[in-house]
């Protein structure tokens, strides 16, 4: 018999939550069965909603009382049944999955690999190579009402890439080949893609220069 579909990072991620939210993570994963069903579902602090279903997926966003939690994709193979023995973890495991979380150490402490960053991610560390770069972009902001430059690049390391979203005096800081660490960056999807951002006080530091404090953006 073949063996049904199972993501483990995608086990992994929501037993990431599941820890910080402390709810179990089969739960958890159950809930995202009904949101699909019933549209919406709710476990614990955790709203989960349904955003889009095609024959081979779905997309679920996460919130909580504090606001976005996570935006997820998760195969229907995967979504078809109950998977209690994938959660049942050993502790040692569980130990290693809490130590992903970035709130607890504020990012300092690790630094991240763009395959492990996750929509909804705070206060990480990441270091690695920018590989494209666009013109500088402008948009009015509706917050501030004033008009906002930013670039959008690439950066890539050994894992994977990600984009990198610079606003008005980061985008002349970067160029193309330079490596960079970005500390207290943060990750969100926005139309459909994954986007890393800066914190309100992280910072960009290009190899060979001072840190760039980032400025807050729209």
């Amino acid at each position: 018999m073949a063996r049904s579909f199972v993501n483990k990072g995608l086990i992994n991620y929501l037993s990431y939550i599941s820890q910080k939210y402390e709810v179990e993570a089969i739960k958890l994963f159950n809930s995202l069965i009904d949101a699909r069903k019933n549209g919406t579902a709710k476990i614990g602090p955790l709203g989960i909603e349904c955003r889009s279903q095609t024959p081979d997926h779905a997309i679920f966003m996460i919130t909580s009382p504090a606001g976005f939690v996570a935006q997820l994709r998760v195969e229907n193979e995967m979504l078809k049944t109950s998977r209690k023995n994938d959660f049942d973890m050993p502790e040692n495991s569980l130990r290693r999955i809490r130590k992903l979380d970035p709130d607890r150490n504020n990012g300092k402490d690790r630094l991240f690999k763009i395959k492990d960053l996750h929509s909804g991610m705070k206060g990480v560390k990441v270091k690695a190579r920018v590989v494209s770069k666009s013109t500088v972009q402008k948009v009015f902001s509706r917050y501030t009402y004033s008009l906002l430059h930013f670039v959008r690049a690439a950066i890539s390391d050994d894992t994977g890439s990600i984009s990198l979203m610079l606003w008005n005096d980061q985008t002349d800081k970067i160029n193309i080949g330079d490596t960079i660490a970005i500390e207290n960056g943060y990750v969100k999807n926005f139309r459909g893609e994954k986007q890393l951002g800066i914190g309100k006080n992280g910072k960009i530091i290009v190899e060979g220069l001072a840190p760039i404090t980032s400025l807050t953006t729209a």
